[in-house]
């Protein structure tokens, strides 16, 4: 409780106190004002909580004319905010006066503020100009969504289409501040090869689609081709231009040299898009790597299978991250009326 307040302006409105939150947005529920410490008295009772998401155009979220409710030193109230819309996302708050205090001028008096409220990252507003993309492209097949290849060959970056798939997984599932692996929700479903010896599978299948490096991995197989991920875009097809693969975390060190990467319209026919032979690209715990692809076809389902044994002469098939780049554009039959397999939502947001 600190002793803090503005000039006395001639004009109520001149006085304020104004927080911008510099990474983060709210959608305020309530907000609390503490008074300011002794010496004075010159408590507020005429004033307006206001929201910005630029700090130049302001929205009054509630207003106070003659409110005594915190006219003691350090007192502290809370209010709700009420009628606050959907779109109602604000870095910016300021209370600001509508009229006098209660001794007659008009100071602002103040040592206290809090809010509740939903919060994401400012950030992710641009992410979410490509989720809009994406929720139109679920309405129309005509005009595909470019996710050209923009960064660095040993990043996975932001560009992709799983990056994207992510956003739109994190607008589902109202997690807004943070991309989340799209085969945690609707419009993705990875799965893997279960034959062989050695153990069990290894890590959540899901690590596929990830952007961390994960200790995942299939059994090892006596053949290298049963050793494979795969991963169904449920309402997206992709003419890929380029893919990047990720190692997997630390333990090990089954590092694949010998795989295909595969597509496929349906899931049982299989293109080979790339072949890889003795690659040692990605031979270090989390390492990216990425490659071109040179095809005209869509794909909806994606498959890096073995071709022959990993660096330790094993089968196994370690990975923890799979990107792919290029044209997004619906899946036949499903861009109209929204349903995924299994009748799950795709891309209604």
């Amino acid at each position: 409780m600190a002793h803090s307040h503005t000039r006395n302006p001639d004009h109520p409105h001149d006085a304020w106190y104004s927080l911008e939150l510099t990474c983060h947005r709210v959608r305020p529920t309530h907000y609390a004002l503490m008074s300011y410490g002794p010496g004075g008295r010159h408590f507020i009772m005429n004033w307006d909580l206001e929201g910005s998401a630029d700090g130049v155009t302001w929205t009054t979220l509630r207003s106070h004319t003659n409110d005594r409710s915190i006219h003691e030193e350090g007192r502290i109230e809370t209010w709700p905010l009420e009628g606050v819309a959907d779109d109602g996302w604000y870095c910016h708050f300021r209370v600001i006066g509508s009229g006098p205090e209660v001794k007659g001028d008009n100071y602002m008096c103040l040592s206290g503020f809090e809010v509740w409220g939903a919060l994401r990252a400012r950030q992710e507003l641009m992410d979410e100009a490509l989720v809009l993309q994406l929720s139109a492209l679920s309405m129309s097949a005509e005009v595909p969504l470019n996710c050209p290849k923009t960064g660095a060959l040993n990043s996975f970056g932001e560009d992709g289409v799983m990056y994207l798939l992510g956003l739109a997984v994190g607008v589902e599932q109202l997690q807004r501040s943070t991309w989340v692996n799209p085969a945690q929700g609707t419009l993705a479903r990875v799965t893997r090869s279960t034959r062989g010896s050695g153990g069990e599978c290894v890590g959540e299948a899901s690590a596929f689609t990830g952007r961390t490096a994960e200790h995942s991995h299939t059994p090892n197989p006596d053949l290298p081709h049963d050793a494979w991920y795969s991963v169904e875009l449920v309402c997206h097809s992709v003419c890929p231009t380029h893919y990047a693969l990720m190692s997997y975390g630390p333990g090990g060190d089954h590092f694949i040299m010998n795989w295909d990467l595969e597509g496929s319209v349906d899931g049982e026919a299989w293109t080979t898009l790339r072949s890889h032979r003795n690659d040692c690209s990605i031979h270090e715990p989390g390492r990216i790597e990425t490659w071109s692809i040179f095809t005209l076809s869509w794909y909806s389902h994606f498959r890096v299978i073995g071709r022959g044994p990993e660096v330790r002469g094993r089968n196994y098939m370690c990975l923890s991250g799979f990107e792919v780049w290029g044209s997004l554009k619906p899946r036949s039959g499903k861009q109209r009326n929204g349903e995924g397999i299994a009748g799950k939502r795709c891309c209604q947001m």
